[in-house]
């Protein structure tokens, strides 16, 4: 507990621009990843990365540049499919992959921004189950690093798009390689490496930031009910009706078929199994999803390993309900 005190003060006192080795400090700011930070190695005299000639935030470290070391992208299901849009309020997964092994990096500041305007902070953050301390989302406009551990090679965040009307928004992604208090700040898909060096066209380099465009259209007629609502009750409620087959479709009885509908929550990884009628649910209070395992080709096996009742007896129906689950459900 004291260390865990001791950590907050540190955050508390240490100005935001100037924390890149905590990352965010979890009070509600986030850092703006267009920030001019670091410094060009030139003005480095004799490499002494204390005397930057031309003072700027953070100058112990090299100045941003693009490389093409980050590829970072928007995917929807699984396997992962690349998308160039948004649905206005609807989730989707970043993708944040190292291509070059020796560019692990340690910390990173990212968000949208409106590109009309250059609004930051548009839409909202969430992190999978496994990835709660290594990342901090300081308000849902971004994500920032938690501490300066390296970090893996391949890191998806779940991010859910703005209002309608926002129009076409990007990406802004700061990217900390190396120790605290030494190494390169870049932005990802470059066209060039730029391995610690200066851009041979100049900062930032070349490169291309990830941009979506607004979409109109919807993915289907999934949603997820209030809490301790039925399907019956959410689609009435919506002029529709429940479609019990769709509940039950072995295309949705996996993890991989989840992501299929999961544009409509947040859920966090992984997804487990449940031989409930409830399910496929969202629990409303770790916010953990559950696929309904009754409709999987091997249900038998699934449920008797969950400690359930026969496959037959875990099908989903429209009329099911449990106080603390949200349903996710057809309506048509």
């Amino acid at each position: 507990m004291i260390g865990s005190l001791l950590f907050l003060v540190v955050l508390v006192n240490v100005p935001l621009a100037d924390a890149s080795s905590a990352g965010g400090d979890q009070l509600g700011r986030c850092f703006d990843a267009r920030t001019d930070v670091g410094c060009d190695p030139k003005n480095w005299p004799g490499g002494d990365r204390l005397k930057c000639t031309i003072k700027n935030t953070m100058d112990w470290a090299g100045k941003t540049t693009y490389t093409s070391a980050y590829s970072l992208r928007a995917v929807k299901g699984y396997p992962y499919q690349d998308v160039t849009s948004y649905t206005p309020d609807e989730w989707l997964t970043i993708l944040l992959d190292v291509k070059h092994y020796a560019f692990k990096w340690r910390g990173i500041a990212i968000h949208a921004i409106k590109k009309s305007d250059g609004a930051a902070y548009v839409g909202d953050w969430n992190m999978t189950s496994n990835q709660n301390r290594m990342f901090v989302v300081p308000g849902k406009g971004c994500i920032m690093h938690a501490q300066a551990d390296i970090k893996p090679l391949r890191v998806a965040w779940r991010y859910k798009g703005p209002p309608a009307g926002t129009g076409t928004i990007q990406f802004k992604a700061l990217i900390k390689y190396g120790p605290a208090n030494t190494g390169w700040f870049y932005y990802p898909n470059g066209r060039d490496l730029n391995q610690n060096k200066s851009p041979a066209d100049g900062f930032p380099g070349v490169g291309t930031d990830l941009e979506l465009s607004e979409s109109s259209s919807t993915s289907g007629n999934w949603g997820i009910a209030p809490r301790g609502s039925s399907c019956t009750q959410y689609c009435s409620a919506a002029g529709k009706t429940c479609k019990q087959e769709t509940l039950r479709d072995s295309t949705y009885a996996s993890p991989g078929g989840m992501e299929k509908i999961m544009y409509i929550s947040d859920c966090p990884t992984p997804i487990s199994p449940s031989c409930s009628t409830i399910a496929p649910a969202r629990d409303a209070k770790s916010g953990k999803c559950w696929y309904n395992g009754a409709h999987a080709p091997d249900a038998d096996a699934i449920c008797a390993a969950a400690g359930a009742g026969p496959a037959s007896t875990g099908k989903a129906t429209c009329d099911a309900s449990h106080a603390d689950a949200q349903r996710f459900c057809f309506c048509e």
